[in-house]
């Protein structure tokens, strides 16, 4: 039989969604300057009782797509309850040009990461909790960056992930397995 693919739209019925985020910036000294962001958000499914998610047979091992799962008060996909970042930036002006030296770092903590499936009701003691979740992690950055004097030139040198921290981009499955 050939494969098919079949879209799934599907709308959570109520939800619940708020937060509270700020930033601080401050110079110190000349040439620095500091930035801080924190960010609380709280967004949940009130009531979602007729969802469909991959679940997880605990006797098996197996996955059970197409699951009808309980959704209500369950955590929405890609919404960390807390999230944060620290910048710091130093401009070096010289007679040849400026070098502007910065790293940020961020953190998340916990998510889902897209799919919000439980491990349902054959999942044992794991029943109500969700899959497919991102643990909580932070990275770094940085970045050396030189800017001749008259502005029209730039040079950047930059390493993304400094730490080699491993994250999911997309966590999700089938009845065929995670993926």
């Amino acid at each position: 039989t050939p494969c098919t693919i079949r879209p799934l739209v599907i709308n959570g019925p109520k939800s619940e969604i708020y937060g509270i985020d700020g930033q601080i910036t401050v110079k110190p000294i000349d040439h620095l300057n500091v930035r801080l962001g924190l960010a609380y958000l709280h967004a949940r499914y009130k009531s979602f009782p007729n969802a469909v998610g991959n679940g997880w047979n605990a006797t098996t091992g197996f996955n059970i797509a197409n699951q009808n799962q309980n959704w209500t008060n369950i955590a929405m996909p890609r919404s960390p309850s807390f999230s944060g970042n620290l910048a710091i930036d130093y401009d070096i002006p010289t007679s040849f040009g400026d070098f502007l030296l910065s790293a940020t770092t961020t953190f998340t903590s916990t998510y889902v990461v897209g799919n919000p499936s439980l491990y349902g009701t054959l999942g044992g003691t794991l029943a109500r909790r969700q899959r497919y979740t991102q643990e909580a992690y932070a990275t770094v950055n940085t970045q050396a960056t030189w800017t001749d004097l008259a502005n029209r030139f730039s040079v950047t040198f930059f390493v993304r992930n400094l730490t080699d921290k491993r994250y999911w981009v997309n966590y999700t499955g089938s009845a065929n397995g995670d993926y």
